[in-house]
């Protein structure tokens, strides 16, 4: 039997400097609701701000087509090197499991092409048949 995804998961992105919480900014869509297990998505982003050092990762999942949706976590990617708006760039990875595992994971690529900083959030879902 094939595991379905009830809800629609993303990150929360703003176009403005960031606001903490699973409800502002605006929601990218990363793995839709219907979606089977296992599957990965991968989306590349960037700065919002000059000089921004910190991205923050905020997962979210919402009901399909609804605007709002509820923060399953969050965790932060610190110490970009500071640069022009829209330079830098923050690789986010989803994979959803069999096992009812989300893996969210942030890696920004520094300008040394070989050296990069990873961090990875971890979630327990629950899936329907």
């Amino acid at each position: 039997t094939r595991e379905l995804l009830r809800l629609d998961l993303g990150v929360q992105i703003s176009n403005r400097p960031y606001k903490h919480g699973g409800t502002g900014g605006r929601f990218q869509l990363m793995i839709p609701a219907g979606s089977a297990a296992p599957t990965t998505c991968e989306m590349s982003f960037t700065t919002v701000v000059d000089a921004q050092q910190v991205a923050k990762i905020v997962v979210v999942a919402r009901p399909q087509d609804e605007e709002v949706g509820a923060e399953l976590g969050h965790f932060q990617l610190s110490e970009i090197k500071a640069a022009d708006v829209g330079v830098p760039r923050v690789k986010v990875t989803f994979t959803l499991h069999k096992e009812n595992l989300l893996k969210v994971s942030a890696t920004y690529q520094l300008f040394i092409p070989t050296l990069t900083l990873t961090l990875t959030l971890t979630l327990t879902l629950t899936l329907t048949r």
